[in-house]
């Protein structure tokens, strides 16, 4: 009974639940100003080990569980966000980021990449799909003039991880 809860209203745990806790707060362009150092332990946090116990984490946390128990999750996750990336808007039947800027859907689809990369590894297509997207979507990302700085931080956090996640393939003599 509980899982069907889950399986029925992932959509809307997603949109209503774990993307406004994942989006960065004034709070958060203030850390990146003042100690990119402690923002970057911050972010790894979320992403990585989820230790602090923070809302972010928490949220963090439910994205890679839902990703790794509902069936079929893990690649609307990725798409939504990859969607988001590259024509930086996303359809209403899918995630409606309406409410939020082009800077705040951006990044949030950044950080739901770096916690579902952990869980894609047996997702040889969704992996594809996020090398191909990046390669076009990067050089803005982290290159464009103007670009806001929480955007570039969290890119190079996503290229970082998954430098680290395609080497790793490579010793163990996958592609």
């Amino acid at each position: 009974m509980f899982s069907q809860l889950f399986e029925v209203n992932t959509v809307r745990i997603f949109k209503n639940m774990i993307v406004p806790l994942l989006m960065h707060t004034a709070e958060d362009l203030e850390e990146i100003e003042e100690d990119p150092r402690e923002s970057v332990a911050h972010i790894e946090d979320i992403c990585d080990e989820q230790k602090s116990g923070s809302a972010k984490c928490w949220a963090a946390r439910l994205l890679g569980d839902l990703s790794e128990i509902v069936p079929g999750f893990i690649s609307f996750a990725v798409n939504v966000s990859l969607y988001q990336l590259v024509e930086q808007k996303v359809e209403e039947e899918t995630l409606q980021l309406q409410g939020y800027s082009k800077i705040q859907a951006t990044e949030v689809a950044l950080v739901v990449l770096n916690v579902v990369s952990y869980h894609i590894k047996e997702h040889s297509k969704l992996r594809r799909a996020i090398d191909l997207t990046l390669e076009r979507a990067l050089p803005s990302l982290l290159y464009h003039e103007g670009q806001a700085v929480i955007i570039r931080q969290r890119a190079f956090h996503f290229c970082s991880l998954n430098l680290h996640q395609v080497f790793a393939t490579l010793a163990d003599g996958g592609e």
